[in-house]
C-alpha cells in the first residue's frame, strides 16, 4: 500500500469525507495545515450533499488550485476531462448507481488523487 493510501485510510478512519481527504492530501504535499479549509470541505461531501457533482472532483479542483495557482484553469480542465472520460459522468449519484459507496468511492478518491499528482508533476516543472 502506498503512503497516500495509508493517509487516506487514516483520514477516513477519523471521519473525513472524500472532499476533506482530497484537500488534506494537497495540504500534505505543500507541508501546510489548514483545519478551517479542511472542515469547510464538508460542504462538497456526497456530491454537494445532494448526489450532484462528485466531491472527489470538486475538491480535486480546489487541490489543484492550491498546488498550481498559476496553472489552475489548465490543470482543472485536464482533471475534469480525465474524470469524465474515465467515469462517464461527474455526478455522484450516477457514479454510485446500483453500487456500494464503500467500494466505489475509495477507488475514485485514489485514482483522482493519482491524476492530480500526475498533473502537478507535469505542470510544476
Amino acid at each position: 500500500m502506498e503512503d497516500y493510501q495509508l493517509r487516506i485510510l487514516s483520514l477516513k478512519n477519523k471521519g473525513y469525507c472524500c472532499s476533506q481527504i482530497m484537500v488534506q492530501l494537497a495540504l500534505d504535499l505543500l507541508e501546510k495545515d489548514n483545519e478551517e479549509l479542511v472542515n469547510s470541505m464538508k460542504g462538497l461531501c456526497n456530491g454537494l450533499q445532494s448526489g450532484e457533482l462528485c466531491g472527489c472532483l470538486s475538491a480535486g479542483a480546489v487541490a489543484l488550485t492550491m498546488l498550481l495557482p498559476e496553472d489552475d484553469v489548465r490543470a482543472t480542465m485536464e482533471l475534469v476531462d480525465w474524470f469524465h472520460n474515465t467515469y462517464g459522468t461527474v455526478n455522484c449519484s450516477e457514479l454510485l448507481e446500483g453500487k456500494v459507496k464503500a467500494e466505489v468511492c475509495p477507488a475514485i478518491l485514489c485514482r483522482t488523487y493519482e491524476k492530480i499528482r500526475e498533473i502537478y508533476d507535469e505542470l510544476a516543472d
